[in-house]
């Protein structure tokens, strides 16, 4: 009878691939010291393929930030090692684990704290308009630039049908204008996420949504008949320079002479309306008005003034959006350090966008997180002069997954994402084996709740 030994990995094993071949005994002690055990799996030695796969890790280690990609490191591996994994490995729950491992050698869980939701308001003298009026004031929005074919005249949609549709599996059209509805419906929504995110995020969208259109009005004005009326626009190669002069639009590019220029003027003037007095409403909304991030500063000088562990300050903020993240570094690096005595930093993914107070360390992501949980991280196997720490982590999600943060104890939802799965991962940071605290989260939810308008 051939017994398959199935292993799991766990956030304590770090970077050892060989602890690997060590797991079956634990479950299954048929397969104890039998490397030769999944020879009929096309795997000749476990040890050996285990051991090749920790060398080319350990190489890629060695490697310059900028080279030490996810892909790079995909690359290097071999395909048995891959192939030793789908044969071997299983997806453990909380539950199981505790149930049929040893919590004393591999650690427990952290213990989790009820999670606490705040429901700010936007602005603290409370004049901004209410969620439904800016909602109505969105729907108003026709986005004229994002939907260049509605403006095409009768006569031409077939040319720009056969130009930009497509036909997709089963012999059916997927419609260009179709998607351009889709895309406006979308944007409409997005700004109602972005005003949930932050009134900064919300107001320098609106900002680039006004200059869009300023733009597109300038152009249309400035358009002049030409003898390139006689061409059509399946006869034109939309990216080359040449035609720029007559042709409007991003992605989708519609000649001037196609469309109904006077209605989308019309429209496009209409959309200006509406956006300048939504940014001149937002605008309004500076920093000391800010509701939001006066309550997030409320919080995080009381995490460090009265920690959830002992001597424990560090504060995981996420956010859905890099303009919002930006704008919380901003506003809280510099009171957090004159005020409370912490260092903050902020990651939104690669190192051009990354910022930290703490001097004496590089800004790509490894560098930070690493300076944030250094006890996770080992840091002390890194670097052992270093000596300080950041207590306050802002991040996009590009954290929110496969990161052992569990020095935090505290995880902030500034926003929520689309995806509800992302606010149990980004909680996972922290909520890992092996902890010494007690964890919590919080989340920030709209005042009037974005969800019931309609």
């Amino acid at each position: 009878m051939t017994h398959k030994a199935k292993i799991a990995y766990t956030p304590t094993q770090k970077r050892d691939f060989l602890s690997a071949q060590h797991q079956p005994s634990a479950q299954h002690q048929p397969a104890e010291g039998r490397d030769e055990a999944l020879y009929n799996n096309g795997i000749a030695s476990i040890e050996q393929t285990l051991r090749k796969a920790q060398m080319r890790f350990n190489q890629w280690l060695r490697l310059e930030t900028h080279e030490r990609t996810t892909q790079g490191l995909l690359d290097a591996l071999n395909f048995d090692y891959f192939k030793l994994l789908d044969l071997l490995t299983i997806a453990r729950s909380r539950k199981h684990i505790e149930k049929y491992y040893d919590l004393g050698e591999i650690g427990a869980f952290a213990e989790r704290a009820k999670p606490i939701n705040i429901k700010a308001d936007i602005d603290t003298r409370n004049r901004f308009p209410e969620l439904r009026e800016i909602n109505r004031d969105i729907r108003r929005l026709n986005l004229a630039p994002y939907a260049p074919l509605k403006y095409v005249l009768p006569c031409k949609l077939e040319e720009y049908s056969r130009k930009y549709d497509m036909e997709v599996s089963g012999g059916s059209v997927f419609k260009q204008m179709d998607r351009e509805e889709s895309l406006i419906h979308l944007m409409r929504v997005n700004l109602l996420k972005r005003m949930e995110s932050s009134i900064n995020s919300f107001a320098l969208t609106l900002g680039r949504l006004l200059d869009n259109v300023r733009e597109m009005v300038g152009r249309i004005d400035s358009h002049e008949e030409s003898d390139v009326e006689e061409l059509s626009i399946e006869d034109i190669e939309v990216e080359d320079d040449d035609f720029t002069p007559y042709l409007i639009g991003s992605k989708v590019k519609v000649l001037l002479q196609d469309v109904d220029r006077v209605r989308w003027r019309q429209e496009l003037e209409e959309d200006e309306e509406v956006l300048v007095k939504s940014l001149r409403q937002a605008r309004e909304i500076d920093t000391a008005r800010d509701e939001k991030l006066r309550r997030l500063k409320e919080v995080i000088a009381h995490k460090c003034e009265h920690p959830i562990n002992q001597n424990n300050q560090k504060v995981l903020i996420f956010t859905a959006v890099t303009d919002t993240a930006e704008y919380l570094y901003e506003n809280i690096s510099s009171w957090a350090k004159s005020e409370l005595g912490v260092h903050s930093a902020m990651v939104s993914g690669g190192s051009s966008g990354n910022k930290t107070t703490m001097p004496g360390i590089h800004k790509d992501i490894a560098s930070i997180i690493t300076s944030f949980s250094p006890l996770s991280k080992e840091r002390t196997k890194i670097d052992e002069s270093l000596k300080e720490e950041i207590s306050i982590l802002i991040s996009t999600d590009c954290l929110s997954e496969g990161q052992n943060l569990q020095d935090c104890d505290h995880v902030v939802n500034y926003d929520i994402h689309w995806n509800p799965v992302r606010i149990i991962q980004r909680f996972g940071r922290i909520d890992r084996l092996g902890s010494r605290n007690t964890i919590t989260t919080r989340q920030f939810l709209a005042q009037h709740g974005t969800r019931r308008i309609h």
